[in-house]
């Protein structure tokens, strides 16, 4: 079962009322957070906010880093290059409607951190398929369902629409993505959980339904009834004559259950 995605104004106006509070909890900056990170399941949250909040923030950094790190990006997507070109400051950050990209396809890859659980899924898909080029990536971490259950619940939380592994996989074929890699890294998700529990009661004892949902979350993944996966699709490319799909670097890839 897939859920509509909500209307903007309601994702907007959800946001509104949380941004103070997450620049609290996972501010100052200059770098700031928001997204599931990546801790050991067994993780003992500190006592204290200071070293709490370094553990939370040392996790998302993880995220990112384990994120890289299963798509080849130190290898394949490094701005290293870019800097020792001297050609960092041509590049520019663009703010737009990730539904409504248009062409030509001129990029190597796209990715996502805990956002496309607000996206029309064929959509998404439809738009990457624009501005990918052939042989090129789109890398999404995000959480899935594991039991139908789960989702009226906790979309009515994020005000988001939140879907299958198996969605994906069908809104990205359609627009000539396939699915590459798979990894389940729901346990390592259920740690950041714990530290992200522990850091809102120091914070906010006031905010007993975050508590009481964060723990639901925590519990889901632990027992599969969310899944927080890393996904790695790739554009067909035939034009070189060869199929870039025959080999893949963990689980089955047209098995989004793997």
């Amino acid at each position: 079962m897939t859920h509509r995605r909500p209307p903007t104004e309601a994702i907007v106006e959800w946001y509104n009322r949380k941004t103070e509070f997450l620049l609290e909890k996972y501010g100052p900056g200059p770098r700031v957070h928001y997204h599931t990170g990546w801790a050991a399941p067994d993780i003992v949250p500190a006592a204290d906010r200071s070293h709490l909040r370094r553990q939370l923030w040392r996790s998302q950094e993880d995220m990112v880093w384990q994120a890289a790190r299963a798509w080849g990006a130190e290898k394949n997507l490094t701005g290293h290059l870019l800097d020792q070109a001297g050609v960092r400051e041509r590049v520019q950050p663009l703010l737009g409607d990730a539904h409504a990209l248009e062409g030509p396809a001129r990029f190597d890859a796209a990715f996502s951190f805990d956002a496309t659980t607000y996206f029309d899924r064929e959509s998404y898909f439809a738009s990457l398929a624009r501005v990918v080029h052939g042989g090129g990536w789109v890398f999404i971490e995000d959480t899935f369902l594991g039991r139908p259950e789960l989702a009226a619940p906790f979309n009515e939380y994020w005000t988001t629409n939140i879907g299958w592994a198996h969605d994906y996989v069908a809104a990205a074929v359609q627009y000539g993505f396939d699915l590459f890699r798979l990894e389940d890294i729901s346990l390592h998700s259920a740690g950041f959980w714990k530290l992200s529990i522990a850091y809102t009661r120091l914070l906010a004892e006031a905010r007993p339904a975050s508590i009481r949902w964060q723990s639901a979350i925590h519990a889901a993944y632990l027992d599969g009834g969310l899944r927080n996966l890393l996904l790695s699709f790739r554009k067909r490319d035939w034009s070189s004559g060869s199929d870039p799909f025959e080999t893949c670097a963990e689980g089955n890839p047209s098995n989004p259950h793997s």
